[in-house]
Order: structure tokens, then C-alpha cells, then sequence
């Protein structure tokens, strides 16, 4: 109300139904602590004169002192007059002493008639309320305002090595209706002619990336040495645009060549005609798997996938012979970016007695009619430099944005094993991710390469957000202080360097943040929008797999496991009879009879055939309640499955900057340090050109459609001013990178001059420079089985049943009453006969059924406990602070006199009459209680009471046993001397026992 001080005021309307509540959500752990209803409807009138009080205050604007309490009309118009509904209020609430907000007036929603009452909601004005209005907001983590509009710093980014997932895919062809026939004709006088045929070239499937180039079903061949193997002469097409079945934009490995339902047929002629007589004849019939590129000009590999050799005397029969219904070949490996052709080709020579009739000669010929061909090889991308932002840090940039409540969570933090998990996008694939820096001025730091972009956290010295290096100064990247350009190409118009501009021109390559680097104009990198939630962020994530939750409070937000929400910490007790309407019930929460874990998002086939062994995917189980219907279903929508990443990842790399229905994904790695630095190998066929003295390295060779490419130079890790090798093929060199864009790496050549211009083989060498982690794939693992390539996949500590590892202690209380039963696999998508066993640990089998009596002690039990008792202000206030700060249980007693311990599932307390009302999940206690007792502290459960110096804290009556707090309360049920074991030993009889408590 614009007061410094407090107004003191007299019972509103609606005050007597104030009060403290709990809550905790049937489908969550953590609670929801209100120091007051979460919406009161309250009423101030225009009334005094009630309560007489020991200091005058004025009750009005322009008004004169009074001892006497009002309800605070007054200022409350005078409050809306000036602010309207943007007033705030706060309601205060002091009783023995003690203040604290109940919460603030809802003044847009005033009800008044203007001068005799005001009524309206009295709602949560805290952080814990503003929290939950904004949940469900979308939040771009790399923003630089808060939802106020105020400035913040975006979230940290880290660069990281994403290792490719290797897939097992394969490309189908079938045949036309043509038949065709590829021969070889050797006449007298005349040149030999060939012919070479494939008529398979319709394309059925094409998972290796690359449909089929045929010029014609029948094109003529001429005889080309390999050049590769022994020099070997081969028939070649004389166009390398036919036969061509494929073109390997990846490293392939593990070639499968299958050729099934072959109707074909060789035969080899000889021609006599009048006096001219074939003398001598040879001929060959293949059919032939070549891999290379210009095969007229450049080495090739040719492998016989099937041939047959013709002699005059034994195989020139002018017979028909057919050929095998089914040809296979084994293959090691491919190049990146060779192609891959398929034919049958014939050969032949011969002597003749004379050469006086042409007609005289010999055929060698095959006769296609049909076959079916499959290609398949496990197709390996190249690993990628991306950046990402921690799962911890998406959480406390989203809490950042709404009010910036310091994220309390021992278990993603730094130190735990959870940390080194990294969240991205598919924008972020592709983008130069800029890292934070704390800029000292407009030009310092100054050691960084032109094109450099930050994210500046220090607004003291420059404005917080993205910062462009242009060699002399940092340039804030703001659309009021960047000039627009039309640019008709890449160096059109020229600049000065360091210039920064946006380009209008969306007709080119180079569209929106451009600069200046001494010869073209390149696209400055910068974050797209990495868009999440808070709620999607806490309860569709990692929380899911590692059966965690979250707990918003006043200082900080709470991040932890069930376990955390259930210490085995005494928070309070009361111990006098409950009322009369105490009742007990099973907890709906552990009603269950099924539940299904697993993702959202994961390949089904669409990306290749070894999809069918993704394991972050889905799986169902059935609990053995079976008189219980409640399903337990918990599904992650970050993305895990190697499959889909490395499906987003090829898809960005290839066409940027474009978009899907995907692009909101978000996708999560756990990461591994790198030691020590690794090195960057490959081989490509890139096209390659020299334009003012620099090697300009296109990211394709010029006959490769752009949509093809699989290299993209903005994710291959490089570095402004760093050594790069190309180390065998043309302009082999080494070279000092000057600028790259997706598609274009301009190197500076170091200590000599390239000269080539075109397409060549290359194999290209570089350091990882400022990358300090990778995907995690085996690390760590004894044993992976039934994985494809498991080498390579990621993830692996979180597939399903080690999701469900973190589990066990809630389906232990689950499955309380069926200890000798299982909890039966009914279904797993797709890869149920993965195993794995980390180093010093036990195997687990994602699809084996879990033994209940392999679970750990529950934490719980199934029993719910309602539970009316009479209490203070000042100990509820006190319990509250403590389940804030310990989550722990209170004891109290059962309607029968029997003491129940529980952890608070429902609270109510109404101040005003003092009754507590509480609905308790009870606490599980084995039947043998273990003490331990040293120097007055005691130890029960391992829960620990200070017993303040009481000395007469146990007694036994008969063979009976029981324990006392400092406050003579007992804190356990009676037990059998056998039931208790004191400091590890469990006596035979009761009066060793009472020895024994006599002698501590």
C-alpha cells in the first residue's frame, strides 16, 4: 500500500478459515508447502473501532491518527485509485511472535461498490506461486530478458564430440521389363565392340542415402586398367553416369551384395562365313561390382561377383547356359563418396585364318531377363562437434527466467553422476555456438580470430547478450546497430574487414548476420531459440528416469530421488489420542496393476533396419496386484535413442537452417571427458578450387546433389587460425583455417602454393581444439550383448531397466504383499534381448523379468493413515520449516494406542482453532528393531534422538522390550527381546539383554 511500515488491521471477513496446508500430488513427491490458503476469499469494510491498539496509526489519506483497528478500506482505495490493478497488497499474518505473508490481495479482481466494502481472493503471492503460473511457459534458454523484460545472461553452452551411431541399411533394386543382353563381338578385320547391360534400375528402397544413375539399361564398355589392385583390365561403361547403384555419402562397412532371382542366360558363338575361319577364341562373361569414380580416368576396385571363361574347344558351344538363380558378395568397406556400379560386361578374342569376310567372328553374350538386387552395409557418419547445455543448466535457466530460485539438486549438479548430461536441439547441431564471456570493454578480451561470437554475462562493461568480434572491437548484436546489404554473391559488393551487415538477398546461400573476412562475406553463426519449459525440463526428463522430483520453495527449488522425499529423519511428534474420525486405507498411489516406462520419440524402422534394435524405446509390465487397476506410466520426451539423434543429426547437417516438425525436440547425451586430445580423420571426394591464393574446400564433389552432402564445416569442431591437413590426394598440404561456413572451408596454404582445381579424394587431418568431452558410449562396460554396434551407441546408462533400477525402492512398496512373485515382462519395443553388465556389477537384461524378493527394502508401506490432533502455532509453523528443510516422517499414535510413524502426504491447520488435521504415508519398520546407543545419542532405525540426558529410555516388561524419547514418549511398538538387535547383537535371552542395557 506504499507503506514502509506495517498497517495493522482487525479480523477481515473469511479470516477464521485461515490456515496452513500441505499437499503432495497423487502423481509426484514432492509437496506443496502454503503458509496460508492457496486462494482465500476475504471482505474489508469500511469499519473501527473493534480493537484498541498500544501506538496510533492513521487510517486514511488526509485522516488523523487513531488507537482503534480498522479493516484497511480505506488504504486499500487509495491503493487502487493510484495503481489500479497493478497495486500490490501484502497480507501479513504475526501470531506469538511470529510474521510471515499469507499472501496478496487479487486487486484485478476486486469486488467493491466503492465506498463501504471491498472484497476480493487473497492468493499466494510467493515464488512458489509464480513458479506455477508460469510452468507450462515457453522459455527460449538463450534469451537475454526474463519474463519481466530485465536483462539476464543466456544459458552456458559446451561444445562436445557426438559420436555417429552406425545403422545396417540397404538400397533394393528390381528389373525392368526390358531384356537385355551385354555381349562382346569379335569379327574379322573389324574392332572388337562391347556392350554391358543392367536392367535392374528401378529403385525399391534407398536407405544408403543415394538412388541409382543409369544413362541406359545397355551402354557400351571399353577396357580400363584398375589401377588399384594388380592392374587389372576391366570393361568399364563409357558414361560413369549409368550402372551406378550407388554413391556413398558415408563410410560403409560390412558390404552385403545379394542378387536373387536371377533369369539369365551366357552363351559364346563361333562364326565361320565361306573361306574365313576362326583359328583360336577366348571369351569372358561377369557380371561386375565396381567401385570408384571416373573410371575411364581415375583407379577403380572391380569385383566378379560371377564370370564364366570360354576356349574354342570346350566352351564355345552356341549353347545356352543359364546362369545361377542366386550371387552373393562380401565387400570390407567403402569409401565416403565413391560410387558403386553393377553390370554384366563380356570379352573376347580371336584369330582368324584370314580376314577376307567380316561376317567371320565369335559372340560371347549374356541374356538378362530379371533380378532382384540388395545392397547393404553398415553406413557410419562422421562424428560432430555440436554444442549443447547441461540438463542442469536448461533447469536453472528456466528458473532464471520466471524468478531466478537457486536450483538445489545434489543429484544433476556438479560432482554427481547425472552432471554430464547435455541437452541440444536440432538448431544447435549446426550453429557456431557461441560460449559466455565476461567482456572487460568494448575491445578487450582482444585475442580472438574476426567472426567471433560470445554471449556476454557482464552488463557492467558492454550489454548483456551476443558480441561480434571485428578484429579492433566487440560489436553488439542488436537489429539497431547493423546496417542491411544486398548482396548479389559471396564477394559482391566487398567490405573491409570485420564489417558486419545483414543480407537482405534470401536468393543466395549467405542469408540474414554476414561479415567481412578479407575476401567474401560469410554468415556469422549464432543460437537459434532452444525452446523448453519449466515443467518439461522437471517432469518429462531426467526426473522420469531416475524416479525423481521436484519441490519449489521460497529460497530455492528442490531437485531430488523418492528416496530424498522420504528421510529417515523424526521431524516431530504427537503423541496424544487422535480424534474419532481417524481412519487408515490403502494408498492409491501403490494400487497399481501395470506400468509403462519408456520414451517418447524413437526410429521405427523409418531410418534403417537395425531401428528394430533401439532400446530407448518403450516397455510394459505387469505388477501382481490382482485386485488393483491403477496403470503407473511414465514417458520421457527427451529424446535418448541413438537412432533418432543420429536421424536429426543427418537431416540438419544436409539441409540447414530448415525445418520439421522435430525442430522442437530435445534431444540428451551423457558425455565422457576427452584424454587426451583426439585427432580428426577422414576421407572424402570434395570439389576444391584457389581463389586469391586460398584453398577453397567445398563441403561435396561437384556432381553430388547439395541434399547429399554429409559434411557440414560448421560441426566438424574447427577453429579460426587453427593447422588442417589434407594429407594424401591433390593440394596435399598443410594449411591455417581462415573461415567456413556450412558448405564452404577457406584455407590458407602454409609454406607452398595449390594448384588444382576440381573434384579429388582426399584424406583430411585436424585436431579437436577446445573440446573437452564426447558422447559416452561403452565406457565403463564389462559387457554389451545383442547390441548393434555397441560399441558406438549411446546412452547406455539409461536404457529401461536400469530406468527402472531407480525405481525398485517405490515398486517395492508396490508389490508389499507378493515377496515370492515377479514382476512379469509383457512387452519391450524394440530390443528386449539387450544385456549389459558395467565393470564390478551385475548383469541386467532388459527383458528378464524382476524378481520382487530382488528388491530392495521398501520405504514405505502401503497404508495411509487420517489422523486429527490438537497443535500450537508455533510447533505446526516449526514442522512446516523442518519438512521444507528434512522431508522426513512425525510419529503419532494410532486410534488403538499403537504408534504409527508417517510421512505427510496432506496437511491442514487452522490457526485459528488449532486443529491439525494430517493424512500420513506410513513409514516402513521392519519388525526387528536396530538400536544403537553412545553418549545419549540413540539410534533407532538409524534414525537418530538426542535423548537430553534420560536416563530411563527403555524398559522391559516380562520379555518385552520398549524405547523412550527425551520426553518419556515412546518412540516404537513393543518388541520380543528377540527383535532387537543392540549395537549388532540380537540376545538369546531377556536378561542378557537387560544386561547388556545396563551396562551402556
Amino acid at each position: 500500500m506504499g507503506f514502509v511500515d506495517l498497517y495493522e488491521i482487525t479480523e477481515y471477513v473469511g479470516f477464521d478459515v485461515a490456515n496452513f496446508v500441505i499437499k503432495q500430488n497423487d502423481e509426484r513427491f514432492g509437496r506443496d508447502i502454503i503458509f496460508g490458503n492457496e486462494k482465500i476469499d476475504a471482505k474489508f469494510y469500511d469499519a473501527w473501532g473493534f480493537e484498541r491498539r498500544s501506538k496510533s496509526q492513521v487510517q486514511r489519506p488526509g485522516g488523523q491518527p487513531s488507537f482503534y483497528l480498522d479493516m484497511g478500506f480505506h488504504w486499500i482505495m487509495e491503493t487502487l485509485r493510484r495503481f489500479g490493478s497493478e497495486g500490490e497488497i501484502e497480507l501479513i499474518l504475526e501470531k506469538d511472535g511470529v510474521q510471515f505473508t499469507i499472501g496478496i490481495l487479487d486487486l484485478p479482481n476486486v469486488d467493491t461498490n466503492g465506498y463501504s466494502y471491498v472484497g476480493c481472493s487473497v492468493i499466494q503471492n510467493t515464488k512458489v506461486s509464480n513458479y506455477k503460473k508460469q510452468l507450462d511457459t515457453s522459455i527460449d534458454i538463450f534469451s537475454t530478458k526474463n519474463i519481466k523484460n530485465e536483462p539476464i545472461t543466456p544459458a552456458p553452452t559446451e561444445r562436445f564430440l557426438l559420436k555417429a551411431t552406425p545403422r545396417f541399411q540397404s538400397n533394393k533394386y528390381k528389373s525392368t521389363s526390358e531384356v537385355v543382353t551385354a555381349s562382346s563381338n569379335t569379327r574379322a578385320g573389324l574392332s572388337t565392340t562391347h556392350v554391358g547391360v543392367n536392367n535392374a534400375s528401378i529403385t525399391q528402397e534407398t536407405e544408403l542415402q543415394n538412388a541409382t544413375s543409369f544413362t541406359s539399361n545397355v551402354y557400351t564398355t571399353n577396357a580400363s586398367l584398375d589401377g588399384v589392385t594388380s592392374g587389372t583390365l576391366y570393361q568399364v561403361p563409357n558414361d560413369s553416369a549409368t550402372f551406378q547403384i550407388l554413391q556413398a555419402q558415408e563410410d560403409l562397412s560390412n558390404v552385403s551384395l545379394e542378387i536373387t532371382n536371377i533369369i539369365a542366360n551366357s552363351q559364346a558363338i563361333i562364326n565361320d562365313f565361306l573361306t574365313t575361319h576362326v583359328l583360336t577364341a577366348t571369351g569372358e562373361a561377369k557380371l561386375l561390382l565396381v567401385v570408384g569414380n571416373d573410371l575411364e580416368h581415375e583407379p577403380f576396385t572391380a569385383y566378379e561377383v560371377w564370370s564364366r571363361h570360354f576356349e574354342k574347344s570346350t566352351g564355345f558351344d552356341n549353347a545356352s547356359h543359364p546362369l545361377p538363380t542366386t550371387l552373393n558378395l562380401q565387400i570390407p568397406s567403402i569409401t565416403r563418396g565413391k560410387q558403386v556400379y553393377l553390370y554384366f560386361a563380356c570379352e573376347s578374342t580371336a584369330t582368324f585364318d584370314n580376314l577376307d569376310h567380316t561376317l567371320a567372328g565369335i559372340l560371347v553374350a549374356v541374356e538378362l531377363t530379371s533380378m532382384d538386387v540388395k545392397l547393404s552395409a553398415t553406413s557410419t557418419s562422421l562424428d560432430n562437434v555440436i554444442g549443447g547445455v547441461r540438463y542442469m543448466n536448461v533447469i536453472k535457466q528456466c528458473s532464471k527466467f520466471i524468478n531466478d530460485t537457486p536450483i538445489d539438486s545434489a543429484l544433476f549438479d556438479v560432482g554427481s553422476d547425472d552432471y554430464d548430461n547435455i541437452c541440444f536441439n536440432r538448431a544447435l547441431v549446426t550453429s557456431n555456438t557461441s560460449n559466455s564471456l565476461a567482456l572487460i570493454s568494448d575491445s578487450l578480451p582482444d585475442d580472438y580470430p574476426i567472426g567471433t561470437v560470445v554471449s556476454n554475462t557482464d552488463v557492467s562493461a558492454f550489454p548483456l547478450g551476443l558480441a561480434f568480434w571485428n578484429g579492433t572491437n566487440w560489436i553488439h548484436i542488436d537489429e539497431t546497430n547493423i546496417a542491411d546489404i544486398y548482396l548479389s554473391d559471396a564477394s559482391t559488393p566487398s567490405g573491409s574487414l570485420g564489417d558486419l551487415a545483414f543480407n537482405t538477398n534470401n536468393s543466395i546461400d549467405l542469408t540474414g548476420l554476414v561479415y567481412w573476412n578479407g575476401d567474401n562475406w560469410v554468415s556469422v553463426q549464432t543460437n537459434r531459440p532452444f525452446i523448453t519449459s519449466f515443467k518439461d525440463c522437471l517432469e518429462s526428463a531426467m526426473t522420469i528416469e531416475k524416479c525423481a522430483d521436484y519441490e519449489i520453495q521460497q529460497s530455492k527449488i528442490f531437485i531430488g530421488q523418492f528416496q530424498d522425499f522420504y528421510t529417515n529423519t523424526e521431524i516431530e511428534s504427537f503423541m496424544e489420542a487422535p480424534s474419532k474420525d481417524f481412519k487408515e486405507s490403502f494408498n492409491e498411489r501403490f494400487k497399481i496393476n501395470n506400468i509403462k516406462f519408456g520414451y517418447g520419440t524413437f526410429e521405427t524402422n523409418r531410418l534403417s533396419k537395425n531401428t528394430a534394435r533401439d532400446i530407448h524405446t518403450e516397455n510394459e509390465r505387469s505388477i501382481p496386484n490382482l485386485y488393483s487397476e491403477n496403470k503407473l506410466e511414465r514417458i520421457s520426451e527427451y529424446v535418448r535413442s541413438g537412432y533418432s539423434i543420429q536421424a536429426m543429426m543427418d537431416l540438419e547437417i544436409k539441409t540447414p537452417m530448415t525445418a520439421d516438425e522435430n525442430d522442437d525436440k530435445i534431444y540428451i547425451i551423457k558425455v565422457v571427458p576427452i584424454t587426451p586430445i583426439l585427432t580428426c580423420e577422414f576421407n572424402a571426394r570434395l570439389n576444391m578450387g584457389i581463389i586469391g591464393g586460398n584453398l577453397h574446400l567445398i563441403n561435396k564433389a561437384s556432381d553430388v546433389d547439395p541434399a547429399n552432402a554429409s559434411i557440414n564445416w560448421n560441426t566438424r569442431g574447427l577453429v579460426i587460425g587453427q593447422e588442417f591437413h589434407i594429407q594424401t590426394g591433390s593440394n596435399a598440404g598443410q594449411y591455417s583455417v581462415v573461415s567456413y561456413t556450412n558448405t564452404e572451408l577457406i584455407l590458407s596454404p602454409l609454406g607452398f602454393t595449390p594448384t588444382f582445381n576440381g573434384d579429388s579424394d582426399v584424406k583430411i587431418n585436424y585436431k579437436y581444439i577446445g573440446i573437452y568431452f564426447m558422447s559416452k558410449t561403452n565406457e565403463g562396460y564389462d559387457q554389451i550383448n545383442g547390441l548393434f554396434a555397441s560399441d558406438k551407441y549411446p546412452n547406455l546408462d539409461y536404457t529401461i531397466r536400469r530406468n527402472l533400477i531407480n525405481w525398485e525402492p517405490y515398486l517395492s512398496t508396490a508389490c508389499y504383499y507378493h515377496k515370492d512373485k515377479i514382476i512379469k515382462n509383457l512387452y519391450y519395443r524394440n530390443n528386449p534381448q539387450l544385456s549389459t553388465k558395467k565393470t564390478a556389477e551385475m548383469l541386467y537384461k532388459e527383458m528378464e523379468d524382476i524378481k520382487i524378493s530382488h528388491l530392495p527394502t521398501p520405504i514405505l508401506t502401503p497404508m495411509i493413515y487420517e489422523i486429527e490432533v490438537r497443535a500450537g502455532f508455533v510447533k505446526v509453523l516449526n514442522l512446516m520449516n523442518s519438512i521444507l528443510n528434512d522431508r522426513g516422517f512425525i510419529r503419532c499414535l494410532h486410534l488403538s494406542g499403537k504408534i504409527i510413524k508417517g510421512y505427510i502426504q496432506e496437511m491442514d491447520y487452522t490457526w485459528k482453532s488449532g486443529s491439525l488435521k494430517l493424512k500420513l504415508e506410513e513409514k516402513y519398520e521392519d519388525q526387528t528393531i536396530i538400536l544403537t546407543y553412545s553418549s545419549g545419542i540413540l539410534s533407532v532405525n538409524d534414525t537418530i534422538y538426542d535423548l537430553n540426558g534420560n536416563v530411563n529410555w527403555w524398559k522391559v516388561t516380562g520379555d518385552y522390550f520398549e524405547c523412550f524419547d527425551s520426553k518419556n514418549k515412546a518412540i516404537c511398538n513393543i518388541r520380543r527381546f528377540d527383535e532387537v538387535s543392540l549395537n549388532g547383537v540380537i540376545y538369546d535371552n531377556v536378561s542378557d539383554l537387560i544386561d547388556a542395557l545396563n551396562s551402556l
